[in-house]
């Protein structure tokens, strides 16, 4: 298709293709029905991304059935703020129950939103509901957070003690990012933080220890500047990569293993 022999062509001017990456945040279920995932999937390989995971916004991820043709994915549940107005009609014991067996490896993407239609205290119940989720199964959750930070902080600090919590696509404060850093919370980066003034972003991201740091594109939505494509897509990984390395001053290769390590021991073990 149009869209990734271009994506392709961009990647391969990136050159080395000695790196192994883990898309730990991309929605393979919600492009376009005519974008396949299996070139979604062969495009990024061209540029080193070995791994996704793929979190649900509305239970399971769509196209379910398609994705687990492939090995490279690993599934996620989860309800998100935008989603939350019929959340208790949707979601029971039986569903928590089945979640246990299921090939579900995390919880989310859930929290909450201060841009959602959805009444604040019914957005809380069903971040709540699936706090207690992940507690309860072992598995990893993945927040979503646009505001109410202090109530996010106040429900999850009950919580990390028993649980892996993963600030997907982070882009707040440097000083909010300590405060979820002292929680254990691992930091995933995606396009969004190279919106924030250089010297900015590269405090952020230098405040993340290592064994906390993760990498996501959150394709199809968030398209950095710097994409060619109408959309995000997975394969957009290795230059997000490039640029946070240049931030840590370390080589591409190096971030590379670091962020696989943490990705790969937190979604498939």
């Amino acid at each position: 298709m149009q869209i990734i022999n271009l994506n392709v062509e961009f990647i391969e001017d990136m050159g080395n293709k000695d790196k192994k990456l883990f898309d730990s945040h991309c929605h393979l279920d919600r492009f376009p029905g005519e974008e396949k995932i299996g070139g979604l999937i062969s495009a990024a390989e061209n540029a080193g991304i070995s791994n996704f995971l793929v979190p649900g916004v509305t239970g399971f991820p769509a196209r379910i059935v398609e994705l687990a043709e492939f090995s490279q994915v690993t599934i996620g549940w989860g309800v998100h703020p935008v989603f939350a107005e019929n959340f208790y009609e949707n979601c029971c014991e039986e569903m928590a129950q089945a979640l246990k067996k299921s090939v579900c490896k995390v919880i989310g993407e859930c929290g909450l939103d201060r841009r959602a239609p959805v009444k604040f205290d019914k957005q809380v119940a069903a971040f709540q509901w699936q706090i207690d989720l992940a507690r309860e199964t072992g598995k990893p959750l993945i927040i979503h957070l646009v505001g109410h930070y202090e109530k996010a902080l106040a429900m999850l600090k009950e919580a990390a003690s028993d649980v892996a919590i993963i600030m997907h696509s982070f882009a707040s404060s440097p000083e909010l990012a300590e405060r979820f850093l002292e929680l254990g919370a691992y930091i995933s980066f995606s396009g969004s933080i190279f919106r924030k003034k250089d010297d900015t972003a590269k405090r952020l991201v230098n405040l993340v220890p290592d064994n906390k740091l993760l990498l996501e594109t959150d394709s199809p939505d968030q398209k950095p500047v710097f994409w060619p494509g109408k959309l995000n897509e997975p394969a957009c990984l290795e230059e997000i990569a490039t640029r946070i390395a240049d931030y840590k001053s370390i080589s591409i290769e190096k971030l590379s293993q670091i962020t696989y390590k943490n990705a790969h021991e937190l979604f498939i073990g």
